[in-house]
């Protein structure tokens, strides 16, 4: 599976350092839509890992009373011994993409029972690609200094 790389790795480390442990983080930036973090789940497994977390990451917006996602993304996240604060221990894995506007779910990662158990290696690579630039306009666009 792809991960990110590591300068994307670095600013995904930063958000979630930014959340101090709470579940979830939405931060601000004006005139940008906010950004919202959230821990969906821990103690998952992918691979030879059994200490992965699931991280989603979305812009959203409400059209007609509903929560629509521009984009969301799942993340699973396989730290090292030293945590989330040493980057290049850091093994961050694009797992899934929505973009409600336009219908488009994909789930290029599949869990049975908190375990990744299959993945769509070419969708895969697309989310990693496509995260890897949405990550550089998230700090280009000042999120980390919020």
């Amino acid at each position: 599976m792809k991960t990110l790389d590591l300068n994307n790795t670095k600013i995904f480390c930063q958000l979630i350092e930014k959340m101090k442990g709470a579940a979830h983080l939405k931060i601000a930036n004006e005139p940008y839509m906010a950004l919202s973090i959230e821990r969906l789940a821990e103690g998952v497994g992918i691979a030879k890992y059994n200490n992965g977390y699931v991280y989603s990451l979305a812009h959203y917006y409400a059209l007609n009373g509903d929560l629509m996602s521009d984009p969301e993304m799942t993340f699973i996240v396989v730290t090292g011994e030293a945590g989330i604060a040493s980057p290049e221990t850091v093994k961050v894995i694009p797992c899934s993409f929505t973009q409600s506007d336009m219908g488009v779910y994909e789930e290029s990662v599949r869990f049975s029972s908190e375990t990744a158990t299959d993945y769509d290696a070419d969708m895969q690579t697309d989310h990693t690609e496509f995260a890897n630039v949405w990550l550089g306009n998230i700090n280009d666009q000042g999120f980390l200094e919020q």
